[in-house]
């Protein structure tokens, strides 16, 4: 899972902001029942009105201008201590390095090609071919019946590895979902193997935040009523943070009150 204290709110998909602002309240949370000595109630009812003024206030463009400025110093002292290598091994490593990306070009390129549709005037990639045929040998089966191999050797296609037949028929199953998570994704993978398990890996972690969200949710629908004590705790709080005093502010509430009663009775 990745490292969210080393990336901007800014790059987060929406998914990764959901899951840093649970622990960014989990945190804090922590910290006002360990320092300030609160309950777990009024810490988690503290920490979402101390979450929005961290927005509120830029809280997290501070954060990332910190996180971009600690990325520009790594990067400094990588230059810094760079590794000289002879003429030689540098030449040859250049060379590698070209072939290689020539290599991982083709490879996109060829993946692309085999996943292709098909069209009026195209008959679709080897693999989009490959799941359709396996989807006909499927379709007089019952659900989760496995094709036999007597089949396959029938359809003449035993020479294909299994894994790439498996794959081809997942690709034609869930093409609306795969064309979603490339366009989502960028064009970076080179096989249906990768390209999978990219996918999978994302499932995984939807489900986990679903689970959070679903857990954070239930806490909310359980949890006590919001009492007078806590409103005052908070109003305290407020008051304090912005530099008055409690008695200034009850001199403002009870001047305030006056006022409207002053207000009704004339009104009346």
């Amino acid at each position: 899972m990745k490292d969210l204290n080393k990336v901007a709110t800014f790059e987060m998909t929406p998914t990764e902001y959901k899951r840093f602002q649970r622990e960014w309240l989990k945190g804090h949370v922590a910290m006002l029942r360990s320092e300030c000595g609160m309950t777990l109630k009024d810490a988690k009812f503290r920490a979402e009105y101390d979450f929005e003024n961290y927005i509120g206030q830029a809280g997290d463009e501070a954060r990332d201008e910190h996180i971009m400025h600690m990325r520009e110093i790594e990067m400094k002292t990588e230059t810094t201590a760079e590794i000289v290598v002879s003429d030689d091994l540098q030449t040859e490593g250049k060379a590698l390095a070209a072939a290689w990306k020539k290599r991982e070009s083709k490879a996109r390129r060829d993946f692309r090609n085999d996943i292709a549709v098909v069209t009026e005037d195209t008959v679709g990639g080897f693999d989009v071919r490959l799941g359709n045929l396996m989807l006909e040998l499927r379709s007089d089966m019952a659900e989760g019946e496995r094709i036999s191999t007597k089949l396959i050797k029938a359809a003449g296609i035993a020479s294909i590895p299994s894994q790439r037949r498996s794959e081809a028929l997942r690709l034609v199953t869930q093409r609306e979902a795969i064309d979603t998570f490339l366009k989502e994704n960028g064009k970076k993978f080179v096989s249906l193997t990768a390209l999978f398990a990219a996918m999978d890996k994302q499932a995984k972690l939807d489900e986990a935040d679903s689970e959070a969200e679903g857990e954070g949710d239930s806490e909310a629908e359980t949890s006590d009523p919001i009492t007078l004590d806590m409103i005052v705790a908070n109003f305290v709080t407020t008051v304090t943070a912005n530099g008055f005093t409690v008695e200034e502010a009850m001199d403002t509430v009870i001047a305030q009150l006056s006022g409207d009663r002053d207000a009704q009775g004339e009104a009346a």
